[in-house]
């Protein structure tokens, strides 16, 4: 029997913060789990583990974040038919330096890096905020 009945949707789960969160506190709390990466390797190296350490339904979404708004249809569709309780909204990506040039970097690359740290945010929020506020019961 899982603890709860709701979701918890992660994203980048499969490194860094996203994966400490996904293992340490969901996992171990009986959250079933929502896996978000572009990785399918290492989004199934991560439902893998996350399996072996507790009873939990997981399922994996592929989708690169640095696409624009047209990624985001199929990811709501995915996540149609789930109740999600919790965002974890943890992807990211930097300047591939400490400290770079600005215009040494391409334009693409800020445009992906707008992609994803500004839009993925707002457009996981839209996505899943209805489905957190009717899960609770505030």
């Amino acid at each position: 029997m899982y603890m709860y009945d709701v979701s918890c949707h992660v994203t980048k789960a499969t490194d860094g913060i996203g994966k400490q969160y996904t293992l340490q506190l969901l996992a171990e709390l009986g959250l079933n789990i929502v896996l978000v990466g572009r990785s399918p390797e290492k989004l199934k190296a991560t439902n893998d583990e996350v399996r072996a350490r507790g009873n939990v339904q997981v399922k994996t979404v592929v989708v690169d974040c640095s696409g624009g708004r047209e990624i985001y249809a199929d990811v709501e569709r995915k996540l149609s038919e789930l109740e999600i309780g919790v965002l974890v909204n943890n992807v990211s990506i930097a300047y591939p330096g400490f400290y770079s040039d600005f215009l040494a970097i391409s334009r693409d690359y800020h445009a992906d890096m707008i992609n994803v740290n500004n839009l993925s945010y707002v457009m996981m929020t839209h996505i899943v905020l209805p489905q957190v506020w009717w899960s609770c019961s505030c």
